[in-house]
Parts: structure tokens; sequence; C-alpha cells
């Protein structure tokens, strides 16, 4: 149309054009401006939009098909949300749930959901806490210390926990009763997006010296992450079932080394002649004047290099 090779544009039905009115409109301006008409096939008519009626026509087809689309949406939203409180299957299986399907039928085989023996308790406990306004990062801290596994086999998070606690269904699989998810899921739409208090944004957590440390044993970085609130973990692949490897260190006892290498650093006159921007020479490190562009991580970890080195002279 763009190029002008066409003059006639033929849908089966107005919504076939596009369910959205704001493209709609879009498509009708485009072909009014090039002097294209359009052909519904099931109107059996051909319509110009340079015509005034016309345009009126396809502009509300253009509306009834937005309406339609957003009245279908509506009731596949409400068909899920239903079924999930009355306990019927919606896609694949929730943590913490066993799925007891009729051996002998393959469909609509499902007979119900109870708690699954394994993970249902830890499903329990995480609404129950929820509910109980814990903090989302402690309860996520306390279940991987006791190595229990997170759905996806890796750390947990306080974003995992989160979708565990605000998910109806386990009120229909009996992992707890109706008003123990209702607390824990009206704390989650009190606290959502306000970002006060502990733990109600797991990703809002603070790593001071993210990246400033490497590895020991394969040399990659060691940074923050959601994953596990309290660590920096090693970004190397250890092992394929935790979040970055098996790697980590506590960042409060990591936080408090670089700190004192730091000052100990800092309180020395050399340090004194680098915050001036002049050229240092560290004994047994040579300590560039630092550049404007540098980013803040890169001047961290120049710091914690050349106080490693002092701390070892």
């Amino acid at each position: 149309m763009k190029a002008g090779r066409i003059d006639v544009l033929v849908l089966w039905e107005p919504s076939r054009g596009n369910r959205e009115l704001e493209s709609w409109a879009h498509l009708l301006n485009a072909c009014r401006a090039r002097g294209v008409r359009v052909h519904v096939t099931q109107h059996g008519r051909t319509y110009d939009p340079s015509n005034s009626r016309d345009w009126r026509s396809l502009a509300e087809d253009g509306v009834d098909s937005a309406y339609e689309s957003e009245k279908i949406s509506v009731r596949v939203r409400r068909g899920k949300a239903d079924g999930k409180m009355a306990g019927r299957p919606q896609g694949g299986i929730a943590y913490g749930v066993h799925r007891v399907r009729d051996p002998e039928r393959t469909v609509r085989a499902w007979v119900r959901d109870e708690p699954d023996p394994t993970t249902g308790p830890v499903a329990q406990e995480i609404i129950r806490r929820v509910g109980k306004r814990h903090s989302y990062t402690a309860i996520a801290r306390s279940l991987n210390e006791r190595g229990i596994p997170s759905p996806a086999g890796v750390l947990w998070t306080g974003t995992t926990v989160v979708n565990i606690a605000r998910n109806p269904v386990y009120v229909s699989a009996g992992v707890v009763i109706q008003a123990e998810s209702t607390a824990a899921r009206a704390r989650i739409t009190e606290t959502k997006g306000r970002g006060k208090g502990s733990g109600e944004r797991p990703a809002a957590a603070k790593f001071r010296y993210s990246e400033a440390m490497h590895c020991a044993e394969c040399g990659s970085p060691v940074a923050g992450s959601s994953r596990g609130a309290g660590r920096y973990y090693c970004r190397g692949k250890h092992d394929s079932r935790t979040a970055y490897g098996t790697g980590w260190v506590d960042m409060r006892q990591a936080d408090a080394w670089i700190d004192s290498l730091a000052i100990e650093w800092l309180s020395q006159p050399a340090a004194w002649r680098c915050s001036t921007r002049q050229t240092t020479q560290v004994p047994g490190k040579h300590w560039a004047k630092p550049s404007p562009s540098s980013s803040g991580s890169q001047r961290r970890r120049r710091n914690a290099r050349a106080a490693t080195s002092s701390r070892k002279n």
C-alpha cells in the first residue's frame, strides 16, 4: 500500500483488518490518503474511505470489532479465575499441588487437586508467613538455608515467594484455608509498588561491592543478586542447578572486610594524592589517574585491588 501497488484491500470481515481501534483507524486513514478501497467479503460491498459515509461505516465496524475482542478477553479471564477458585486445572500444576487423574481416561481425566506430600507444606508455610507480614526475602533466605529447592530448582527469591503466595489455587487444593490465602494476597496488594518496609521489594537490595571481587576458583566476577539476599554470587556456572553457581560469600562479611581495607588504604598519604587526581605509585601497585568517564563499579574495583595490594605489603 505504501508503494502504491494496490487499489483494493480485500478483507473477509472488518475484524480481520485489526481488532485494535487505534490501528484500525490508522489503516483507514492510510487507505484514504492513498486512494485504496476496502472490499469486505461478508458485506458483499466495496467501501471508499474517501467517502465520509463509507468511512463512518468502516469506523463503526472497527469499534464493534474492538468491543467484541474485549468481551472475549473478559470472558476468558473470568472463566480462568472461576476455574482457579473451583480447583479446575488451568494450565500447569502449581508448586505444592498433586494432581489426581483417572487412570482409565485419557480425556478429561482430572479428578481433583490435593496437597503434595513433599512440597505442599512448603507452599503452606510461604502463604502463612506472607499473611503474617514476614519479609519476602527473609522467607526466601530461610528456605535457601534449609536447602529446600525452589520450583525451578534454583535458589529461592522474593519474587518466587510472592508468586506462590498470591495464587488462589492453593485454597481449592486444600493446601491452605481461604482466610490464610486472603490474608497473604491482601498483604501483597497492600505493599505492591510502595517499596516500604522490609523485604517488600525483593529486587531493591543494595550490593555495595557487586563485581568488585572475583571468584578464586574460576576468576568470574562475584556480584549481588536478588536470587539470594545477603550474598554475593559467582557469575560462573559451577553448578547448573543453582542460580549463578555454588560459589558465594556473605554480603555483610565481605562488605566489612572490603571496608576495612579501603579505610586502611585511604588513611595513607598516597590516597590523598590520588584524591587530587595525581598519578601515584603505591608500593607493589601502579595507581593510575582516574578517568572522568570511569563508572562507579570500575572505581570500586580499582580501590579494592589497591587496598588488597597494600594489605599484602
